[in-house]
């Protein structure tokens, strides 16, 4: 967790981030902006190499997929669930999410979850997983909504939810059912949503107010409010 001040932030957000130790958060914030500003890139291992190299600050990429297995394994009541899949599966498990995020006929919110819940389990690279799913998720709803403003979607809780990685995923797999996942997922992305479009009314009642302030009188003022 890389802690950063409103200072910090701003300087990222203005492009004058001299401070290493906030790389990774302005390497993420260059991610973002790439997409914002890229409509026609597919959904395919392309956008996958992209985000990572951007996200390692890597002029081309070193590696992609993981070659190696994580040693770590969490023990749970019921049964011993592997933090990760091996390494020799990756490439098909990812080319299969691939097609699936391409259908149309799918709905987004079960989209969505089949992102959170893959990139948890099969954990493709050796680093920066959680960001490149929260990117995905956030380039499907770009491609359902059409616009770049899902860029700010406060869509990162969801990954770090530790609700999901431990109850839902246990139920998952034992079940082989994404419904737990989907249900929980839709109820985070919605209040996403709101605490989205509660901050856009925020900042459009702030500038009303400005506005308002420069204008000829208090009584114009108090009229708007």
């Amino acid at each position: 967790l890389i802690d950063a001040s409103d200072v910090a932030l701003e300087s990222i957000i203005n492009g004058r981030n001299y401070d290493i130790s906030y790389k990774e958060i302005e390497n993420y914030f260059k991610s973002l902006k790439y997409l914002e500003s890229i409509d026609e890139s597919e959904i395919d291992e392309n956008l996958l190499a992209t985000y990572l190299t951007i996200l390692r600050n890597e002029q081309e990429l070193i590696s992609f997929y993981r070659n190696r297995d994580f040693m770590q394994k969490t023990n749970y009541f019921i049964s011993q669930i592997p933090d990760d899949v091996p390494a020799s599966e990756i490439e098909q498990l990812m080319t299969d999410l691939m097609r699936f995020l391409k259908d149309n006929s799918i709905d987004l919110m079960v989209k969505i979850g089949a992102i959170v819940y893959t990139f948890d389990y099969v954990k493709p690279f050796k680093d920066f997983n959680q960001e490149i799913a929260i990117l995905l998720c956030k380039k499907v709803m770009k491609q359902k909504f059409g616009h770049g403003l899902v860029s700010l979607i406060p869509m990162e809780n969801i990954i770090c939810n530790k609700k999901i990685h431990n109850e839902l995923y246990k139920e998952v797999i034992k079940t082989k059912d994404l419904t737990y996942v989907i249900n929980s997922v839709g109820e985070m992305v919605n209040n996403a949503l709101k605490t989205f479009l509660d901050r856009i009314v925020l900042l459009d009642t702030n500038e009303l107010r400005q506005v308002a302030l420069a204008g000829d009188s208090k009584e114009d003022f108090e009229k708007e409010f």
